[in-house]
């Protein structure tokens, strides 16, 4: 049991065409809409760019007749940078036109496939946050870093983004000078530490940011593989999550921890049974209705 409220998250990839993509979402929102039950999960889909203002349209239609609807929409990725002279970008502000309260922050395959580097991940993290949106940042390790015992060093590392961004000690973001070599010099993006001793302000500042990030541990030799960490080493790097959040001083009771990495409704059950996984992160099984619910199902009946 938990006090977190669940999240299950969609993630559909480059997926869809704008026909199957209204009609998935309009599945989704009658699923949601007959089974009441799962109106006590959060949910969140996360649609290709061209595929959001139709979503988002559908969405606030869909809300005045369901004024309960618990169904948020999100974007697979965002610029570092804000408006301005960046081809083939798109800024936080333009996801918040298209009616998206959440996005996903460094993903497996957009490090793999596009060579995310951590301080371009650790930009579009301030950068999502500062506009408001809930941030999904993606963790994990591969089966390579899984099978040499560095899975805790991993995901260490990519977590410290957070602490990195905001320490316990200052309200300032703090981006080191080689910031701005992802950006090719974009913007300034180096902030001086403001020193000071830590105390309520400090606390209050990072409960408020906490309760915009969201993480989601994808081991990423199961995401698209049919294989999934089992519900004991996902409970295991869950808890080192929250203990790592804890230790730099974050409130880790605040912060919902999703596991990713081929979800489906036969796994998911015993994946909830843990205490410290409070959702999911689908991918296939997000692309039908009935599958993506169903993950849903999993989750109230061990809420």
């Amino acid at each position: 049991m938990t006090a977190r409220r669940r999240l299950i998250a969609g993630n559909w990839k480059m997926n869809g065409r704008l026909e199957s993509a209204a009609a998935l979402g309009a599945g989704l929102i009658e699923g949601l809409a007959s089974r009441q039950d799962l109106q006590a999960l959060d949910w969140l889909i996360c649609p290709p760019f061209v595929h959001l203002k139709t979503l988002g349209d559908l969405l606030e239609r869909s809300r005045q007749r369901l004024p309960g609807l618990a169904m948020k929409l999100g974007a697979q990725d965002l610029s570092a940078a804000g408006d301005g002279a960046y081809t083939g970008e798109i800024s936080a502000e333009m996801l918040r036109d298209c009616g998206c309260s959440a996005v996903l922050i460094g993903h497996s395959e957009r490090r793999q496939y596009f060579s995310e580097s951590e301080t371009l991940i650790a930009q579009k993290l301030k950068r999502a946050i500062d506009a408001g949106l809930l941030a999904v940042l993606c963790v994990g390790e591969s089966e390579q870093e899984r099978s040499k015992g560095l899975t805790r060093a991993v995901i260490e590392k990519q977590v410290e983004l957070l602490f990195n961004l905001w320490p316990a000690s200052t309200h300032q973001p703090v981006l080191g000078q080689s910031a701005t070599q992802d950006l090719h010099a974009q913007q300034s993006v180096h902030t001086p530490i403001v020193n000071h001793q830590p105390g309520v302000g400090d606390a209050n500042a990072r409960a408020e940011r906490a309760a915009r990030v969201v993480i989601a541990y994808e081991p990423v030799w199961a995401i698209g593989t049919g294989k999934s960490a089992s519900p004991d080493d996902a409970q295991q790097v869950h808890a080192f999550i929250r203990d790592r959040l804890d230790q730099a001083g974050w409130p880790s009771s605040l912060i919902r921890i999703l596991y990713g990495g081929s979800v489906k409704a036969d796994n998911a059950e015993a994946l909830f049974r843990m205490p410290d996984v409070d959702g999911a992160l689908v991918g296939g099984a997000s692309l039908q209705a009935t599958s993506f619910l169903d993950i849903g199902q999993a989750a109230v009946r061990h809420r």
